[in-house]
């Protein structure tokens, strides 16, 4: 008897101790406890065309941070970046960094939105109350979600991208003038450029000639920035070409 009383207290209740401790963790881990019941985002609820996926059953305990950004960013276009941080024990907060539009495309009268990355972007409302450099460009199958594979159309975007960012310049129209020769009309005048310069040397040289515009009260009807200083053609008043300092490359 008490052998088996010593068999009981020595092995079976260990046993049976570890099996009970497995059980609790186990319920506990994958239970409601952990399970995410509320989601707090920071962004446009308008990005969104759907919320299914923040409807999906999850465990906060097993929570992938990276593949729940890679699903979110495959899902929704407008979406740059996802920051998610965990809050225990049943919540998510999700900081959205959205894709905006940089220029605008009318392709079979219907209007398309494209992002600085050539991300083709939802139409949302809000975007029809802002104004955007409008692209004539041959643009392949546009659909919200996809990126414009044309190389040089993507360069153009960036350019286009770091002149609205500055703020000091106002953009009307991109347009692809050849395959390499790209046009940009800038306060009614006509830039032309190579769509794999840099963007940041564009701006320089675009910032420092409309300040000069606007020193001497004059600018020309279009400035070539394919070559190494710019060329202004024709001075406004002149009828002569000039070219400046400032080079773009």
């Amino acid at each position: 008897m008490k052998r088996r009383f010593k068999f009981i207290l020595n092995f079976i209740l260990p046993v049976l101790t570890i099996l009970l401790l497995f059980v609790g963790g186990y319920v506990v881990l994958t239970g409601p406890f952990f399970k995410v019941n509320t989601i707090y985002i920071d962004a446009y609820p308008d990005i969104f065309s759907d919320v299914s996926l923040f409807k999906q059953p999850r465990n906060l305990l097993w929570l992938s941070l990276p593949q729940l950004q890679v699903d979110i960013g495959k899902r929704y276009p407008a979406v740059l970046t996802a920051d998610i941080k965990k809050n225990y024990p049943r919540s998510l907060y999700i900081k959205i960094t959205e894709r905006t539009p940089v220029v605008i495309a009318n392709i079979e009268q219907k209007i398309y939105y494209f992002a600085a990355d050539g991300m083709v972007l939802p139409e949302l409302s809000r975007y029809k109350n802002q104004s955007y450099p409008l692209i004539e460009c041959q643009i392949l199958n546009p659909a919200p979600g996809k990126i414009v594979r044309e190389e040089a159309v993507l360069g153009a975007f960036k350019i286009v991208a770091a002149l609205t960012a500055n703020g000091f310049i106002k953009l009307n129209q991109l347009k692809c003038v050849s395959e390499t020769d790209f046009s940009l009309l800038v306060d009614g005048v006509r830039v032309i450029f190579l769509p794999r310069s840099d963007a940041g040397k564009i701006v320089d040289s675009l910032q420092f000639l409309f300040k000069q515009f606007r020193i001497e009260g004059k600018r020309p009807e279009t400035i070539d920035l394919r070559f190494a200083k710019p060329i202004l053609n024709p001075v406004e008043g002149t009828g002569a070409s000039q070219s400046t300092g400032s080079g773009s490359r």
